[in-house]
């Protein structure tokens, strides 16, 4: 049986459903009950996502607080290290032997005098007498 189409035509019958409000209204409702349970499911997924997300920034944030005292500790490390070699450099560096007017050594380093090995007061302990003093 044809049934009439709004522009006062007919449509050809099919083998179609054809849907009473009442079945429209349940399958309208069914299909807002999925769709809340969807909703209700990705809200449920975004707030645990946000919490593990806020999880790692406090890891984050730990491991910089962390790597800054690393940091830190490095560079006391570095400045210790570069005193260091300062004085190595400076125990290493030429040294020059001079002899004062009353004929007593010293050795002349960068400014300063100490006094050269063979000089009186130079091993611990005592003094060592010049070569020629016995």
């Amino acid at each position: 049986m044809a049934l009439p189409d709004a522009g006062g035509g007919t449509v050809p019958p099919t083998s179609k459903k054809l849907w009473t409000m009442a079945e429209l209204l349940e399958l309208a409702q069914e299909s807002e009950r999925e769709i809340m349970e969807m909703r209700s499911d990705v809200t449920e997924g975004l707030l645990t996502m946000s919490g593990e997300a806020l999880a790692m920034q406090h890891e984050i944030l730990g491991l910089a607080g962390s790597t800054r005292e690393a940091q830190d500790g490095l560079d006391v490390l570095k400045a210790e290290a570069l005193a260091m070699r300062d004085e190595i450099l400076e125990d290493c560096s030429p040294r020059e032997v001079r002899e004062d007017p009353d004929g007593v050594k010293a050795e002349v380093h960068q400014g300063k005098q100490e006094e050269a090995p063979g000089a009186p007061g130079h091993w611990k302990g005592g003094t060592q007498p010049l070569p020629g003093q016995a």
